[in-house]
């Protein structure tokens, strides 16, 4: 019998990791991980960065929109689209005019139409203590002021902390993911050089780096605050252009980097602090700051993820835990969850709730891993039966007729929402759903190929 394992947060090295499991005779599990160590890069979340430009696609787009809307999905992506009426000033005390705005020198202008890619966020790593991590996003993914208005102001009370906070987080990230963020306790501390008050500590789930923590992107190359420093230096998405954030044009290594707002007090509470593009703050002036509603600075949210509880197997090589993406495969066609329920072992303070009460784990089933003590959830995956495309645990031509039906428009899946889906129909792994993936299912269902549970590949 294929047996599987729990094992609790505290005996991982890592979070955000697919969990290859190799097979070994009479040696039970042996797992391959990947310790994400300080400065590594992972994926989490989704934010619009990249312009499209392609005319072809943007004429689609614009077609599709008058449809569904400023954002939608096409072809297996997600796109946002953008036309602003007015400029962006650089500080709200600007008329919102193009000689006031850096859009334009971006650009980006009133008025007119533009298409962004909805992409996985890309974080660096700054610690990881026990699994659990402290992130940063490795661009500038928009751009804020600290504070609305040209006022007094802490970390506590900014505006930007309502927007991290509120839009963004709900922009970012999907349920499961949102489930994986830490609430924070996030330490305000004085101005180090002229003591202005940092405010009061704050509990977050997305927030601002502060002076102290910009030196632990420091360590990472034994630089100091006021030096020039690559790993401090970050580039603006297109997406970021467009909302106003100055992007430096001179040709050189900084090219397309700009200026990131940090979360501690200037020189006093109507500046906040900042990194200039180069990898300091301006002039080599460290504590000094940026006037609050300076609308040109632009954002890096930092935050931190909790290490996650795994499910893994003794002896089927083909099972997969992606905790990357929430997924798990390597299981056949009409798995029961009463097979599946017997072959854990759960121990007596974690049980599994599903999202179904169909009697097979099918496509797009959530299997929940809950603290019995608690009840609180301590993981979420979803099942991945490859072929399996209408959630029902078999591969039939039911499956080939929804695929036909995804490539002529006529249902949509999101791409991170739906991405189990997306999975189980890309069967010749191209990279796209459509007719020829039909044509695989047809054939497995009459048995000409096999569709392999391990790789997702049929032949």
């Amino acid at each position: 019998m294929k047996r599987f394992v729990s094992r609790a947060a505290g005996t991982v090295l890592a979070l955000l990791m697919v969990w290859s499991l190799l097979a070994v005779p009479n040696a039970g599990m042996t797992a391959s991980a990947v310790y994400y160590r300080p400065g590594s890069v992972i994926t989490f979340g989704s934010y619009p960065q990249t312009r499209v430009t392609n005319v072809d696609v943007v004429a689609l787009l614009e077609e599709r929109s008058l449809t569904f809307g400023g954002e939608f999905n096409y072809c297996g992506a997600r796109y946002k689209r953008v036309c602003f009426t007015q400029y962006t000033p650089y500080n709200s005390r600007l008329e919102p005019k193009a000689e006031n705005s850096y859009q334009d020198d971006n650009g980006y202008f009133a008025n007119r139409v533009y298409w962004f890619k909805v992409e996985p966020v890309q974080w660096r790593v700054l610690s990881n203590i026990n699994g659990d991590l402290f992130l940063v996003s490795t661009k500038i993914l928009d751009a804020q002021p600290y504070y609305a208005k040209y006022d007094k102001s802490t970390w506590e009370t900014s505006t930007m902390r309502a927007w991290l906070n509120g839009s963004f987080y709900k922009t970012a990230f999907s349920l499961l993911e949102s489930r994986r963020i830490l609430t924070s306790t996030v330490v305000n501390e004085d101005n180090p050089f002229y003591g202005t008050e940092g405010g009061n500590d704050t509990k977050d789930r997305v927030f601002l780096l502060s002076f102290r923590d910009v030196m632990k992107i420091t360590a990472l190359t034994d630089s100091g605050l006021a030096s020039s420093d690559d790993a401090r230096a970050a580039a603006v998405t297109d997406y970021a252009k467009c909302m106003g954030v100055r992007a430096e044009s001179a040709a050189g290594a900084f090219y397309g980097c700009g200026e990131w707002w940090l979360r501690s007090p200037g020189r006093d509470n109507t500046r906040a602090g900042y990194v200039y593009y180069i990898g300091i703050d301006m002039f080599g002036a460290p504590y000094v700051g940026a006037d609050v509603d300076t609308n040109c600075l632009g954002v890096r949210p930092a935050l931190k993820l909790r290490g996650l509880t795994i499910l893994c197997s003794t002896d089927n090589p083909g099972f997969v835990a992606d905790s990357v993406n929430g997924l798990i495969w390597g299981l056949e066609p009409g798995t029961l969850k009463t097979f599946f329920e017997s072959a854990v072992d759960m121990g007596a303070d974690i049980r599994i709730e599903y999202s179904t009460d169909n009697a097979s784990l099918g496509t797009g089933v959530e299997v929940s891993l809950i603290d019995t003590a608690t009840g609180g959830v301590l993981e979420t995956y979803r099942i991945v039966v490859f072929g399996d495309v209408n959630g029902d645990a078999n591969i039939d031509s039911g499956d080939a007729g929804l695929i036909v039906d995804f490539e002529n428009f006529i249902v949509t899946w999101d791409p991170f929402a739906d991405a189990a889906f997306y999975k189980a129909a890309d069967l010749n792994g191209d990279g796209n759903v459509d007719a020829a993936d039909a044509g695989l299912i047809i054939d497995a269902e009459n048995y000409l190929l096999a569709i392999d549970q391990a790789t997702g590949l049929a032949g």
